[in-house]
């Protein structure tokens, strides 16, 4: 969509860039931000609303700032998910484009309930994958981590570092206790922190 004005937006564009992505620039009366879009499109089309209100019912803080309808389904939606910004819409028309693993919502859980509970509730009718990823009954690619990731594979320390690693690979849903403990024995054995 060229840069001009909409019936939404008085000034707006939806460019790629060289990488491939897509960015949509509206002149807002906000403070810049950054937030996501989901488009649900072909066979995902008309599941916009059923996925934000079951990502709303997931995350604490989390509340529906605008609605835009169209009929049953959802023109646009701006909703917050743990504060951060989010965007989901129904697109009726036919793209060569669909989710994949390439894009993905990554959530720092602060311990090993948070996790279940994540997982538990979007793997339900989804998918779940190696190192803690999976998807959602949308067919959205969600990463679910430990919230101590970046601690737990320190390079400082690169055979423990790989150590934990290794223990992820053998992973679906993340174990906090068991990569704790790797990294546990690894600092133990070798009397470093």
């Amino acid at each position: 969509m060229p840069l001009q004005a909409y019936p939404f937006s008085e000034y707006f564009g939806w460019v790629q860039d060289r990488f491939g992505v897509t960015w949509q620039l509206a002149l807002s009366n906000i403070p810049q931000r950054i937030s996501p879009a989901v488009m649900f499109a072909n066979e995902k089309f008309g599941q916009a609303k059923q996925a934000m209100t079951q990502w709303l019912s997931l995350f604490p803080r989390s509340e529906i700032l605008l609605e835009v309808p169209d009929g049953e389904n959802l023109q646009q939606a701006l909703f917050t998910l743990n504060d951060m910004p989010f965007r989901v819409m129904d697109s009726p028309g036919k793209h060569d484009f669909g989710f994949t693993m390439g894009i993905s919502f990554c959530v720092d859980c602060e311990d090993q309930a948070e996790i279940d509970y994540l997982w538990e509730n979007l793997t339900q009718d989804g998918k779940e994958w190696d190192c803690g990823w999976l998807e959602d009954r949308y067919g959205v690619a969600w990463q679910i981590e430990p919230a101590n990731w970046v601690h737990l594979v320190d390079t400082s320390h690169p055979e423990r570092a790989q150590a934990v690693t290794n223990e992820l690979y053998k992973m679906k849903k993340i174990d906090i206790a068991r990569l704790e403990a790797v990294y546990n024995q690894f600092t133990e054995d070798n009397g470093s922190t």
